[in-house]
């Protein structure tokens, strides 16, 4: 009988594990250490080992763009992010992009990007 060795992970690879209380593997990316010397670690659960493999490549696609998605990322998250946006961009190109988006107008002027952040804003805090 010829034993095949087993292949061990490599330093620096992810780390997939069973979770008995889960009842699922969990597949875990280390980013590095933050400022107070604890290890930063962005985790992926899934029923199968090969679906927590799919999931780890999608995460380390994400990361190599600059990507990161969050669970806890919200439409209001999305929405500060595009105000900071349209916030750095000259106010001529915020108001064709911006507030043509919003409303529909190709023209218009820079009280409608302020508008729409009103508008926004508001309707977030209901």
């Amino acid at each position: 009988m010829a034993d095949s060795p087993i292949r061990r992970r490599d330093h620096g690879e992810d780390a997939i594990y069973f979770d008995a209380a889960k009842n699922r593997f969990v597949g875990a990316i280390s980013l590095g250490f933050g400022p107070d010397g604890k290890r930063i670690r962005r985790k992926v659960t899934g029923r199968t080992k090969t679906e927590v493999r799919d999931k780890l490549k999608t995460a380390h696609a994400e990361l190599d763009r600059g990507l990161h998605t969050s669970a806890t990322y919200t439409v209001q998250h999305a929405v500060d992010d595009w105000l900071d946006l349209a916030a750095q961009v000259p106010v001529a190109l915020a108001a064709d992009l911006g507030a043509a988006a919003v409303f529909g107008q190709p023209g218009a002027d820079a009280s409608a990007v302020s508008s729409a952040r009103r508008i926004l804003t508001s309707s977030a805090a209901k």
